[in-house]
């Protein structure tokens, strides 16, 4: 990316077990014109998801009509926490944009949000997640994995007419 800057992508399957890898950068020419260089190397540490991430298995409803009224959502999964100083909330997701929705501790197993009609008004396929919340320090402490969940285009219904 610059001089002193590179960027580079790795596969998912070199991420699947924890290991400490050793990254470096090589320079030169493959075809044995210019001898390769190569630099120091540093370790990336490649981790396993902690056991009390909170886990998103699914929601209910998965969908709704653009323009609807507020919408009572239920995420069901796992080591959701509703006491203490770091809590469970559920977020929405928009082209990047991370909006927490107003969140209810059922269980462990189980929490209620609502997603407010400000957020159903134009059709578009949203995530929503599960983030443990800090709320002494204002922080993200670890976020769930994702759930797809669509707002569709309002169709047409014909209830009554005559021929």
């Amino acid at each position: 990316d610059s001089s002193t800057q590179l960027a580079a992508v790795l596969p998912t399957a070199l991420l699947t077990n924890p290991t400490t890898a050793q990254v470096f950068v090589q320079t030169g020419d493959s075809m044995g014109d210019i001898p390769l260089l190569k630099s120091n190397s540093v370790g990336f540490l490649v981790t396993t998801a902690s056991s009390g991430a909170a886990s998103i298995s699914s929601i209910s409803p998965t969908s709704e009509v653009a323009g609807s009224p507020d919408l009572t959502l239920t995420i069901t999964g796992s080591n959701f926490d509703g006491a203490g100083v770091i809590r469970s909330r559920a977020v929405w997701i928009v082209n990047g944009t991370t909006t927490p929705i107003s969140t209810t501790f059922v269980s462990d197993k189980q929490l209620t949000a609502v997603i407010s009609a400000a957020l159903l008004t134009t059709p578009v396929e949203a995530q929503v997640a599960v983030q443990h919340y800090d709320q002494v320090e204002d922080v993200v402490d670890g976020t769930s994995n994702s759930v797809s969940f669509s707002i569709t285009s309002a169709g047409l219904c014909f209830t009554d007419f005559s021929i």
